[in-house]
C-alpha cells in the first residue's frame, strides 16, 4: 500500500496591497485598458444646425446623417464601412418622398445606421461633389437624377447606385449589398 500524498496548502493572503505595490498594479490596470481594442461612438446625426435648408430638413431623421468632410471619410475608412451618399435638394418632390418612406423610417435606419456611413449632401450647397457623385451614377446605372444615392467602398470608390426607389424594395437590396461586402468583397471591387 502506498502512502497517500500529502498536500500543502497556502494560506491565502487577505491584506491590501503595500503602498509601494499599489502603482504597479495601476499601471498594469491602464496598460489593460490601452490593449483593448477601441470601441467607436455610435453614430449620431450631424445636421443639427446646418445652415442649408435641405440638411436641416434631415436633422430629425433617425437616420445618422453626417456631412461629406475627410473626418467622416476616414471614419468609414477606418471602420470598413461602406458609405451610403445621398444627395438632393429642397425642392427635390422625390427628395421629399424618399425621407417620408425611408429615411424617417426606424427601420430602415437601424439598417443604414449599422450597415453603412450614411453622408446627406446639399447639391445647391456642393454643385462640383453632386456633379462628381452624379457622374458616377451615371456611369453605374445608366442613368442619374435627385434623389441621387451612392453606396461607396470605405476608400470611396462607387458600388452601387439608384434614384428613388419604394422603402422595401430600397432595404432589400441595401441588405444584400452589406452582406456581400461582407462576405465576399471581392465580388463586389
Amino acid at each position: 500500500m502506498t502512502a497517500t500524498p500529502r498536500c500543502r496548502t497556502r494560506t491565502a493572503r487577505t491584506e491590501a496591497p503595500t503602498a509601494s505595490r499599489r502603482p504597479a498594479l495601476w499601471a498594469a490596470f491602464f496598460l489593460c485598458l490601452l490593449a483593448l481594442p477601441a470601441v467607436a461612438e455610435p453614430l449620431r446625426n450631424s445636421l443639427a444646425g446646418a445652415r442649408s435648408p435641405y440638411l436641416a430638413m434631415h436633422a430629425d431623421d433617425p437616420v445618422a446623417w453626417q456631412t461629406w468632410s475627410a473626418d467622416s471619410l476616414e471614419r468609414a475608412r477606418s471602420e470598413g464601412r461602406l458609405i451610403l451618399v445621398s444627395s438632393g435638394f429642397f425642392a427635390c418632390h422625390w427628395c421629399h418622398v424618399l425621407q417620408q418612406e425611408s429615411f424617417r423610417d426606424p427601420g430602415f435606419a437601424r439598417l443604414v445606421n449599422a450597415s453603412f456611413l450614411p453622408i446627406k449632401v446639399d447639391r445647391e450647397a456642393e454643385p462640383a461633389l453632386d456633379t462628381e457623385l452624379r457622374r458616377a451614377l451615371q456611369a453605374i446605372s445608366g442613368r442619374a437624377g435627385w434623389p441621387l444615392n451612392l453606396v461607396l467602398t470605405p476608400e470611396g470608390e462607387p458600388l452601387y447606385g439608384f434614384v428613388y426607389a419604394p422603402r422595401p424594395e430600397l432595404m432589400e437590396r441595401l441588405g444584400r449589398l452589406h452582406g456581400l461586402w461582407q462576405s465576399e468583397p471581392e465580388r463586389l471591387a
